[in-house]
């Protein structure tokens, strides 16, 4: 008995000291990354904003209802922390960031538990590791939800495998999975009918469980959203990222990337750590490849596969069925979409390769080494992610006054919001429409600008009508100001439509591009300062592939200064 209670608590030890370490490290990541983070993670907090502070669900209080969260429970949990009083800009964010850090350090816990018993000495190093991959720590940085996802699906795995009977937990967590990401309910249920075939459970109850709650979650969501949205099942940015320049539905550059990063790159990113994990700990065993697939086919038709590795399995193959039929956004995250089975698969192979105690006193050969090395410093694999991205624009912004550190960073984002409402007060109006694409910071920044989603991610009318519907649309609403972006401008064909090429002129408002309504324009004239373009401005960037037929690779790259070149202007107003 002494034994086992000292054991006990070396155990919660260890496990505490993985979650200080990975939280630990986490917070330093936040702190590095600070407001320089994905502008999709501030679109789920200012709708959460809007929500807490007037019960509209909008990117501000004047701006379309609509569904443009991609997390339900996420959208709840930041609306919950903004009600109790965390309401300043950067506040706000550092908040969700800290809540994903807190996630990713209980998921790191529980993680631990889950392959401990398979490698008692290396678990934990292997967990610290695994938990500073760039998906991982890019998720913290940008303060979105997939760590609790990952959170959620892992005590899903830990409470099937310690004790199928405890059905209640298992199906309480299993009805969390689809108000974080719908499509990952698939993958739940996969993953359990597997270990129904797979891994003959003494109790089946909790799997039952898991699909019972699945379907039941999935159907009160759907009520929910049909009641509050009109919607049925898809969201609103699940339909958007159906369409162009999201998923080409034609050969075209993007189209072909589209089908890489699917196919391939996707693929290899999400499963390049347990096959490297899988290959370390094999060589540390002593075992072979052949024989372990071997054994492992034996242990299927016997119906004994270990219930992780049936788990996992099964649950990556929903992923990379998902998103092969789908297809991979290229406008999101290397490895993001795919953390939770990222950890699954490290799991599952984990559970497959048991090494010996002599293991744990062998050096580790130099080839893992490199291997481990290469999975934190080769950015080909995806695994250098935007919290490094995002720190390296912090920095630059401290160490130099050059104009490119504010134009391609992304809190650019941000001045481009408070840019909109300038014109706003110089117009005295109490709002303006602003017709962009990157929303999520100027909709949590400037509640007096009804934005108008050219992103399409937070456009339901748009997303409904598809890009047909644009000349309509662009005409009814009549945005006080347009910005062009890239690949949108060429969906839309915006700079071919006659009333927008007749009806606003360029504006700059500091170093921001904007096209402003001509009787907008004659009103701030006389506030105008005439000059060149500035060299850098917001927004010269782009998608490097473009998604029309036909179209050169890098066209979209360069749409929009050509239209800005094809006005023959030498001089152009810009705003104090």
């Amino acid at each position: 008995m002494p034994d086992n209670i000292a054991a006990r608590r070396l155990h919660i030890h260890s496990a505490g000291g993985v979650f200080a370490t990975v939280l630990a490290a986490h917070l330093v990541i936040l702190l590095a990354v600070g407001l320089e983070s994905w502008d999709d993670g501030y679109i789920t907090l200012a709708l959460a904003r809007t929500f807490a502070e007037t019960g509209h669900i909008g990117l501000t209080p004047v701006s379309e209802h609509v569904e443009g969260a991609t997390s339900p429970l996420w959208f709840l949990l930041m609306a919950g922390i903004y009600k109790i009083g965390i309401t300043s800009f950067a506040g706000f964010h550092i908040a969700s960031q800290v809540v994903a850090a807190l996630c990713s350090a209980a998921a790191a816990v529980l993680f631990y538990r889950l392959i401990q018993p398979a490698a008692p000495t290396a678990a934990w190093w292997i967990t610290v590791l695994v938990f500073l991959l760039g998906p991982i720590r890019a998720e913290t940085g940008n303060g979105m939800e997939m760590s609790l996802l990952c959170l959620v699906v892992l005590g899903i795995l830990l409470l099937l495998r310690d004790d199928g009977s405890r059905w209640p937990g298992v199906a309480a967590l299993a009805a969390l999975v689809p108000w974080i990401r719908l499509e990952a309910t698939g993958y739940v249920i996969a993953g359990a009918l597997a270990v129904w075939l797979f891994s003959s459970p003494r109790n089946r109850r909790s799997l039952v469980a898991i699909v019972l709650a699945s379907f039941g979650s999935v159907a009160v969501l759907v009520l929910v959203r049909y009641l509050v949205f009109g919607t049925v099942l898809f969201t609103n940015t699940m339909i958007a990222k159906q369409m162009p320049p999201y998923s080409p539905p034609y050969p075209s550059a993007a189209w072909w990337g589209q089908q890489v990063d699917g196919l391939i790159f996707e693929p290899v990113v999400t499963a390049l750590p347990a096959v490297v994990v899988f290959m370390i700990l094999l060589r540390m065993s002593g075992q072979r490849l052949g024989e372990k697939f071997a054994a492992l086919k034996s242990r299927a038709m016997a119906r004994t596969v270990p219930l992780p590795v049936s788990f996992g399995l099964a649950y990556a193959v929903g992923f990379f069925g998902f998103t092969a039929v789908f297809g991979a956004n290229v406008f999101t995250l290397p490895g993001r979409m795919g953390m939770s089975v990222t950890l699954l698969l490290v799991v599952a192979a984990m559970s497959s390769v048991s090494l010996p105690e002599s293991a744990g006193r062998r050096e580790v050969p130099r080839g893992a080494k490199l291997a481990v090395v290469g999975l934190f410093l080769v950015p080909c694999a995806g695994l250098i992610a935007y919290d490094t991205i995002g720190m390296t624009m912090r920095v630059a912004q401290l160490v130099t006054d050059d104009e490119r550190a504010k134009v391609y960073s992304f809190s650019a984002f941000r001045a481009n919001g408070e840019a909109m409402e300038r014109v706003r007060r110089l117009l005295d109006q109490p709002q303006i429409s602003v017709l962009l694409t990157d929303v999520g910071q100027p909709g949590l920044c400037c509640k007096n600008v009804e934005i108008l989603d050219f992103g399409l991610l937070a456009n339901s009318e748009l997303t409904r009508t598809g890009w047909a519907g644009f000349p309509e649309y662009l005409r009814e609403q009549s945005p006080d100001l347009i910005q062009l972006h890239s690949s949108f401008t060429q969906e839309s064909g915006i700079t071919r439509d006659e009333y927008f090429t007749k009806s606003y002129v360029p504006v700059f408002v500091d170093l921001s591009l904007f096209y402003m309504r001509k009787d907008h324009y004659a009103q701030l004239e006389n506030s105008c300062v005439f000059g060149p373009a500035p060299k850098y401005y917001f927004f010269t960037g782009g998608e490097p592939l473009s998604s029309q037929k036909g179209a050169p690779a890098d066209s979209a790259l360069h749409i929009d200064k050509d239209y800005l070149k094809s006005l023959g202007l030498t001089e152009y107003c810009r705003l104090p």
